[in-house]
C-alpha cells in the first residue's frame, strides 16, 4: 500500500513536471498581449505609423530597442533609411509575435528588420524555450517579409541587480543557440557582445544605465555605429545617394516619440518623456 502511494504520488508529480514544462515551452510561442496600460495604444501608434510607408528599417525588441526613443540622435543617426521603432518596454517573445500578427508590419517591405528579444523572458523561461520563441518569430517575418533581410541580434549582456548573476548566465546559454536560427540566406546573425563587455567578462559599465540592463547614451552611440556598419555591409546601394539630403529630408519627417511608461531609465531620469 505504502509502495502504491508512492509511485502515485511520484507519477502525479511527473504529471505535474510535464504540463509546466509544456506550459511554458508554449508560453513562449503563443501570441499575447503585453501587460501594461500604455502598451495598447503605442501599439495603435505603431500601426498608424507603419500606415504611412515608406519604412526601410523596423527595429523589434523589447525596453533596450524602444529606448532608442529617448536618445536626441535617434532617428537621423540611421538616415537615410526611415525606421519604424517597434520596440516596446517588457515585451517577451510571445509579445512580438502577438504584435507582428496583429499588424504592425502589414504592407510594409522594408530593407532590413532587426530582431533582439527574449531577455525578459530569462526569469520564467528555459533558454530553449526562449529560443523557440525567437525562432517562431523569425518565421513570422521571413512569411511576411520574404524580401526583407532580417538581422538577428544575440541578447546583449546584462548584470541586473535582481539577478543576482545568474541572468547574466542564462543570457550566454541563451546566446549559444540564437546563431542556429540564422539561415545565412535572409537571415544573418550578429553578435555584439564584445562591444559591451570586456575580455574578463564584465560589462563595459559607461555603456550601461544603473541597473546594468538597459543602456546608456553612450551604449547607444556603440550600438548605433555597429549597426550603421552591418547595414552597410548588407546595402551596398546606400553608398550611391546622398547622405546630406537624405539626413535634411528625415529631419523633417521625425516622427513625434513618446516613451509610454518611462519615468526612469536604467536609473537615469527620462529627460526626453513627452506626455
Amino acid at each position: 500500500m505504502k509502495f502504491t502511494l508512492t509511485l502515485s504520488k511520484f507519477l502525479l508529480l511527473l504529471l505535474l513536471f510535464s504540463l509546466n514544462t509544456f506550459a511554458n515551452s508554449a508560453g513562449t510561442t503563443s501570441p499575447q498581449k503585453g501587460r501594461h496600460q500604455w502598451w495598447a495604444p503605442r501599439h495603435q501608434e505603431k500601426l498608424a505609423e507603419a500606415q504611412k510607408g515608406g519604412i526601410d528599417l523596423v527595429m523589434i525588441g523589447d525596453s533596450i530597442t524602444h529606448f532608442w526613443e529617448k536618445q536626441k540622435t535617434y532617428p537621423n543617426l540611421f538616415a537615410p533609411y526611415k525606421v519604424l521603432n517597434l520596440g516596446f518596454g517588457g515585451d517577451r517573445t510571445q509579445n512580438v509575435l502577438w504584435r507582428i500578427q496583429n499588424g504592425e508590419i502589414d504592407g510594409l517591405s522594408p530593407k532590413f528588420v532587426t530582431i533582439m528579444i527574449g531577455t525578459n523572458n530569462i526569469s520564467s523561461n528555459q533558454v530553449a524555450d526562449i529560443a523557440s520563441g525567437i525562432k517562431a518569430i523569425v518565421s513570422e517575418l521571413k512569411k511576411r517579409l520574404p524580401e526583407t533581410k532580417v538581422l538577428l541580434f544575440s541578447v546583449f549582456p546584462r548584470h541586473h541587480s535582481r539577478g543576482k548573476g545568474e541572468d547574466y548566465k542564462e543570457v550566454q546559454a541563451l546566446n549559444k543557440l540564437i546563431p542556429a536560427i540564422a539561415d545565412n540566406k535572409q537571415v544573418f546573425h550578429h553578435d555584439l557582445t564584445a562591444i559591451f563587455q570586456e575580455e574578463n567578462g564584465e560589462l563595459k559599465t559607461a555603456l550601461y544605465g544603473r541597473d546594468r540592463l538597459h543602456l546608456s547614451n553612450e551604449g547607444y552611440v556603440a550600438w548605433g555605429k555597429a549597426l550603421n556598419a552591418i547595414l552597410a555591409k548588407y546595402d551596398s546601394a546606400k553608398s550611391a545617394k546622398s547622405p546630406s539630403s537624405d539626413k535634411k529630408l528625415h529631419a523633417q519627417q521625425a516622427p513625434i516619440i513618446r516613451l509610454w511608461p518611462i519615468e526612469r531609465v536604467g536609473g537615469e531620469e527620462n529627460r526626453l518623456k513627452l506626455v
